[in-house]
């Protein structure tokens, strides 16, 4: 239902307009890609690597049996994605291994990795010595997965992807108290709301001013 909608809009070239330093207006035809700030783009984009993320799971999970020898192993591994922020679950020592197949299938849709935001923990608080390239990715304390705070994840149960920081006690409750002092900010912001209404800029337009 969702691909012939937005086939009305995207099954031609898209026209866009910017302008020279003179003033005059030039026009750019684009068939690949979502256009900017199209509501429809994230939908777009988790359908576009579904398929391949569950494809790219599969080969992870069973390298993983092939080098551990063990199937518990292999139940144990998980490849999710939160929009274009993907997580691996793996034994540490095969990181590597397990990223270079996840991109690689990722590549086919056009999705480009952003090394530079690329993280890795371990509950060991040990980076393995057999992934000398994921060094620099390494973080001591935890990582946050997917953007929410604070719970655990349970051995041996992967049922439900975790939204939340994993990592030592200290790291996870200086995530909690840093969302915590957002929420107040956000809270105080919107008690002020009546003391900035005026006759010509409502309280509500204040209101997304300052929340935005």
């Amino acid at each position: 239902e969702v691909v012939p909608f937005v086939g009305q809009f995207y099954d031609r070239c898209s026209t866009n307009l910017t302008w020279d330093e003179h003033g005059n207006p030039i026009t750019i035809g684009t068939w690949r890609g979502w256009d900017q700030g199209d509501p429809m783009a994230p939908v777009g984009f988790a359908f576009g690597v579904k398929r391949e993320l569950a494809t790219a799971e599969q080969e992870v999970k069973d390298m993983v049996l092939e080098a551990t020898s063990c199937a518990n192993s292999r139940d144990n591994v998980r490849v999710w994605a939160y929009l274009d922020d993907i997580v691996i679950l793996v034994p540490p020592n095969l990181m590597g291994r397990a990223i270079s197949i996840v991109l690689r299938h990722l590549q086919t849709t056009g999705y480009e990795a952003n090394g530079g935001k690329l993280e890795v923990w371990c509950p060991t608080g040990m980076p393995p010595d057999t992934e000398p390239e994921l060094q620099p990715c390494w973080r001591e304390d935890g990582i946050i997965l997917l953007g929410g705070p604070v719970s655990t994840i349970t051995e041996g149960d992967f049922s439900e992807p975790p939204v939340s920081a994993i990592g030592t006690t200290a790291f996870r409750q200086a995530v909690a108290e840093a969302a915590l002092k957002g929420t107040k900010v956000a809270a105080d912001k919107v008690a002020s709301l009546p003391a900035h209404s005026t006759a010509t800029g409502p309280a509500v337009w204040s209101g997304l001013l300052l929340l935005r």
